[in-house]
């Protein structure tokens, strides 16, 4: 994968945690009515779900997961570790929106802003990982 489409994967996923987070730290009945949150609920957890799963797909199928176990053999365990996350993550989102078709949009508010907390910490432990490994970064895979 050339860096500019890192990138690109990067900023979608990044832009649909940001609408996500914006969306559940704000008062509702001072964003949309309750409706309308439902149905941008609905879809902006679809949007995550969908640039999860191609995020960790790229993290899986040789990208830059691989590329720190290339660079620092050691990490394995904890590579192991994040790779196990990511189907457990998807189900999460996946949850989510069962959740939120089947109960007030109100409830939904913590569930959202703690799985956000739970990716958020997963992305930072990835970088941590990256950034102990020499020569893994995606941009040297461009």
């Amino acid at each position: 994968m050339r860096a500019d489409e890192i990138f690109a994967q990067h900023e979608r996923l990044n832009v649909s945690l940001d609408r996500l987070s914006l969306l559940v730290a704000a008062p509702l009945d001072e964003v949309l009515p309750e409706g309308r949150v439902r149905v941008v609920l609905e879809a902006e957890i679809g949007t995550l779900r969908e640039a999860l799963r191609a995020h960790f797909e790229f993290e899986e199928e040789g990208g830059y997961l691989s590329q720190v176990l290339k660079g620092n053999p050691r990490l394995a365990s904890q590579v192991d570790i994040l790779k196990g996350e990511h189907p457990r993550l998807l189900a999460e989102a996946d949850a989510l929106a069962r959740t939120l078709a089947q109960g007030p949009v109100s409830a939904m508010r913590e569930a959202v802003q703690t799985f956000l907390r739970r990716l958020n910490g997963h992305e930072r432990r990835e970088a941590s990982l990256l950034q102990a490994s020499p020569g893994s970064s995606p941009l040297a895979e461009a």
